[in-house]
């Protein structure tokens, strides 16, 4: 079970983009609990069919991708401000998205009105 302790500690253990894509273990989408999913990796995408074409999280650059963590039912993609939960044995995608709160100095901007 996903629980926002797991979620928070993803964020936290990878808080910036992979600095090479053989860290991130991309192998392990080639699995056979995958295939629902009809995942597809070129040189710089990671294509997944089960999801909208229109869908942001249809083509993701791995550039973006911050890490791969695998657990018993599901296989996280990180990026920075989302979470891709793609579960191994149905082809449910569940999506966190991290909602940042405005800086200190963002919200004084917008208390005095000159929020440009």
């Amino acid at each position: 079970m996903i629980t926002p302790e797991i979620i928070k500690g993803l964020y936290k253990k990878f808080p910036n983009p992979a600095q090479a894509h053989n860290i991130l273990n991309l192998e392990m989408f080639n699995d056979e609990n995958l295939k629902q999913h009809s995942i597809e990796i070129s040189d710089e995408n990671i294509i997944i069919n089960a999801v909208d074409k229109d869908s942001p999280f249809h083509e993701i650059p791995i550039r973006n991708i911050t890490g791969i963590e695998n657990f018993t039912s599901h296989i996280a993609i990180v990026l920075r401000h989302s979470i891709l939960f793609l579960s191994k044995t149905t082809d449910d995608i569940h999506v966190h998205i991290s909602v940042e709160r405005p800086s200190l100095w963002q919200r004084f901007k917008y208390l005095i009105g000159n929020d440009k």
